[in-house]
């Protein structure tokens, strides 16, 4: 990097290990290729259950996430042939607030599409829509055969969002 130059703000993408949050991945390096930024790519780990939360040290789940953020970006690296720079988050719950606090000052927040939405969610379950509301950076949501903009804080307000579409590519 020359003096004076900027670094890139990086995209943060959530990862929860399911197939929309794989090709979200993807999408990020595929992105961050391209602007010759860093992925962050976050895992969100909870206690689900009252027993998860008695008989589950809190240090057995950090490192489940952390191996799960492992294997996912090692099976995006190699479905995609990329190799950006990423760095790996593994934080506590709750999802929604986590994720947008790991997205301040990111390009993007790169989430999942849900696979049953409900009509005029952009693809998003509960916790996606409660990161459109507190996060205060453009978000991306990937689904099998697109990645649509939903969010520019910007330009858009809650009420009326914001809908841009891009093909998913099957290469780098």
């Amino acid at each position: 990097m020359t003096e004076g130059s900027e670094v890139a703000a990086p995209i943060v993408v959530g990862v929860s290990g399911s197939a929309m949050s794989q090709l979200a991945l993807q999408w990020s390096l595929r992105e961050a290729a391209d602007r010759g930024c860093a992925v962050r790519a976050v895992h969100v780990w909870t206690a689900g259950t009252m027993a998860d939360f008695v008989w589950h040290d809190p240090r057995r789940l950090r490192r489940d996430s952390r191996s799960l953020l492992r294997h996912a970006i090692a099976r995006a690296r190699t479905e995609t042939g990329l190799g950006p720079a990423v760095v790996t988050a593994s934080l506590p719950d709750p999802v929604a607030p986590a994720l947008a606090e790991a997205a301040r000052g990111a390009e993007f927040l790169v989430l999942g599409a849900r696979g049953r939405a409900l009509p005029g969610t952009f693809g998003l379950g509960q916790i996606g829509l409660s990161c459109l509301g507190l996060a205060g950076t453009p978000t991306v949501v990937v689904s099998q055969h697109t990645a649509n903009v939903v969010s520019r804080p910007a330009e858009c307000s809650p009420t009326r969002g914001c809908w841009s579409s891009f093909p998913m590519t099957n290469g780098p």
